[in-house]
């Protein structure tokens, strides 16, 4: 398989399996991020930014008990 080949195939793989969020931050902090995700373990920053995601759901969703915040239908 060329490498043209691969790059196909890998890019049409991402396309099928995941969502792509383009987010754009100040001048400086996207080394900031890089920075505090390999203090703290983290594989990459897109590891770091969907695990504060993740907990920033759940900390909301175990607020209400009664359904009133915004609940995701699926949690990776």
């Amino acid at each position: 398989m060329g490498i043209a080949a691969s790059n196909a195939y890998k890019n049409n793989f991402i396309k099928e399996k995941y969502d792509r969020v383009n987010l754009t931050l100040p001048k400086g902090m996207k080394e900031m991020l890089d920075e505090y995700q390999k203090a703290h373990g983290f594989r990459s920053v897109n590891d770091f930014i969907q695990a504060a995601i993740n907990e920033a759901m759940m900390t909301e969703m175990s607020k209400a008990a009664d359904g009133s915040i915004f609940y995701p239908s699926q949690m990776p």
